[in-house]
This record gives structure tokens, C-alpha cells and sequence, in this order.
């Protein structure tokens, strides 16, 4: 159910998943929603009208996982398991897997055509258009991350470490 907080209109149902929804995300910059089910499916919704535009079937041990459209809306991630990430590219109606050895975090980076992968191990950069590896990060302790412009700040158990999108350390600060 979707409520317009400003009780202009009256709430809308949007049903079709089997078994309760895990996630949904809005599209940046359509009037589309975007759910997972426990179905195992990823669907695509008008928010103007409720009905569903696409749906692509995910597998995975993670299908509970957020999922995040790039900024411009043409593609949208997902972890579906311990190593894998799915990338589905909405205006070709197509999805391809990327295999992230220990991944566990991703954002879109640069007008949605980087793929930013935290693993345990650091931090790997991805094009998001041809799924080429573009850099690798080792850095040890990383608890978190984020993207701002073309800034990565980047949050280890003693500092905070900031890259700009060419990939060169800019500064870091310790967090004690």
C-alpha cells in the first residue's frame, strides 16, 4: 500500500507478488516503483496507474537485499548471493551476473556508469555499461562507504580515507 503523505489522495495497493515483498526502491526519475518478492521476481510499477511495466526473475540466497537504481534510472542492482550481484540493464530488459568474491555493499557512482563493490577485502570499481573491472582497492578494516560528486569516502576501523573518481588518495583522517 502506498499513502500520499499529504492526504491529497487516497492510498494505493499495488498486488501482484507472491508471498510478501523484501524490497522496493523509486525510481530517480519516473513515476515507476521497483519490488523483489519472495516469488523471486523483480517487478517494475506505474506509480500513476498501478500497473506493472516488467519483470525479470531473480535467484539467490540474498533476494531479501536492497535493491538501487543507478541515477538516470537505466540500471538497477541487487546481491543475489554471497558473491554474486545481479545488474539489470531496464532499457534492454536484460540482466547479467558479476561475480564479487566476498562483496558486501554496492552504490552507483558518477552519473550511474561506476559500479562501486565493498568486499572484505577492499574495494573493487566497475563499468557499468561493459562490466570491465576498472580498479581494485585493497584496504583492510573498511566498515562503510559512501559516494558524493566525485568523491569516495571511504570509513576504516581508524580512518576515513577519501578518493576522487580517478582513484587517487585524496586525504584521510583518523576517526580516534
Amino acid at each position: 500500500v502506498i499513502h500520499d503523505l499529504s492526504g491529497v489522495k487516497s492510498p494505493q495497493t499495488i498486488e501482484g507478488h507472491k508471498g510478501g515483498v523484501s524490497s522496493v526502491t523509486f525510481h530517480p526519475t519516473d513515476s515507476l516503483l521497483a519490488s523483489v518478492g519472495f516469488d523471486e521476481k523483480l517487478k517494475i510499477w506505474s506509480l500513476k496507474d498501478g500497473i506493472l511495466k516488467s519483470s525479470y526473475n531473480i535467484r539467490g540466497d540474498y533476494i531479501t537485499t536492497p535493491i538501487q537504481f543507478n541515477v538516470a534510472g537505466q540500471y538497477l542492482i541487487q546481491k543475489t548471493s554471497s558473491d554474486y550481484f545481479e545488474l539489470f540493464d531496464l532499457t534492454k530488459s536484460k540482466s547479467k551476473k558479476i561475480k564479487i568474491k566476498d562483496g558486501l555493499d554496492y552504490k552507483f557512482a558518477r552519473n550511474g556508469q561506476i559500479l562501486i563493490f565493498q568486499t572484505r577485502k577492499g574495494f573493487l570499481t566497475y563499468d557499468a555499461v561493459s562490466l570491465k573491472e576498472i580498479a581494485k582497492f585493497d584496504i583492510q578494516g573498511t566498515q562503510d562507504f559512501d559516494v558524493q560528486g566525485n568523491t569516495i569516502a571511504v570509513l576504516t576501523d581508524k580512518e576515513v580515507i577519501l578518493f576522487d573518481l580517478n582513484f587517487s588518495e585524496k586525504t584521510s583522517s583518523s576517526t580516534n
